[in-house]
């Protein structure tokens, strides 16, 4: 028997399906149902499928399969990780306080349509909390440090009447 590369393809593509399926995180049961070609049917019962698709999980080319496309998929993950651990080390406290004074403005907004519109009060209460819960987010994030007056796109005046915590003092 020649060794499969687990890097390549299973040569039965009903092989590799199961693989695939498996790798991604499904029993090994549904992973044997899901592997069954396209207009075939399997004459089998769920508990059927179980053994079938433990009877399949034993074999090497397979398992070596599996392993790899885990491999590969955790690989992926850890560099999609870091990449935005880096796009977020990017960010200036300035971004950021963009970002809270947009969401701010976006619940604002949504909590005064809300209040001219006919909605339930127990909904226009859950809006209003949520706007005020962010809004205590944004005051706790900035307790310890004034914004300058000059911040960006008028940032410290709209911060200023949403969160009171603004230093707009001149210097």
């Amino acid at each position: 028997m020649t060794a499969v590369q687990s890097s390549a393809p299973l040569p039965n593509p009903r092989w590799e399906s199961f693989a695939q399926h498996w790798a991604k995180g499904l029993t090994l049961a549904d992973s044997y149902l899901k592997s069954t070609p396209p207009g075939k049917t399997v004459p089998t019962s769920k508990e059927g499928a179980k053994i079938s698709g433990h009877k399949l999980s034993k074999k090497p080319a397979i398992m070596a399969r599996v392993e790899h496309l885990r491999r590969t998929e955790r690989e992926r993950q850890n560099r999609i990780a870091d990449q935005l651990a880096d796009d977020a080390a990017s960010y200036s406290r300035a971004d950021v306080l963009k970002l809270f004074g947009e969401v701010s403005d976006t619940l604002h907004a949504a909590y005064v349509i809300g209040q001219n519109s006919a909605i339930s009060p127990l909904r226009l209460e859950q809006l209003r909390r949520v706007w005020s819960d962010h809004t205590g987010r944004l005051a706790k994030y900035e307790e310890e440090h004034d914004i300058a007056p000059d911040a960006p796109d008028g940032l410290a005046e709209r911060l200023n009447m949403v969160a009171g915590k603004v230093c707009t003092c001149q210097k």
